[in-house]
């Protein structure tokens, strides 16, 4: 392939479903094992081999987004992350019922003269 002899740079920017910029997410190239993160604006350059690429975006809190590029040229390109803040099943607990629990739980029994 003539392009695989050839580096590009790959410039964008890392942006969120509110269009805030991302600082300090990852960008990375699967088949290469290079990446490099985002600057304070959302911003990232990444020299990249001609042909395709796989290259993986992500975030705390944002779903990863992976893209198959072509690289043929320096490509600029602007990447939106989706929020993923599902929050799972949450439980609320009375420290004291708890403490309680264990304590009977200990299997200790206790005899008692009475008990006789």
């Amino acid at each position: 392939m003539a392009f695989s002899q050839n580096t590009y740079q790959l410039t964008g920017k890392v942006i969120a479903d509110d269009l805030s910029a991302l600082s300090n997410a990852s960008v990375f190239v699967s088949q290469f094992s290079s990446g490099t993160y985002t600057d304070s604006l959302g911003r990232f350059k990444l020299s990249i081999k001609g042909g395709w690429n796989e290259i993986a975006f992500s975030y705390i809190g944002y779903h990863a987004e992976k893209l198959n590029l072509f690289i043929s040229r320096d490509t600029v390109i602007e990447v939106k992350l989706k929020t993923n803040l599902e929050l799972g099943e949450v439980s609320v607990i009375d420290r004291k019922q708890v403490l309680q629990a264990l304590h009977d739980a200990s299997g200790v029994i206790t005899l008692r003269r009475e008990n006789f």
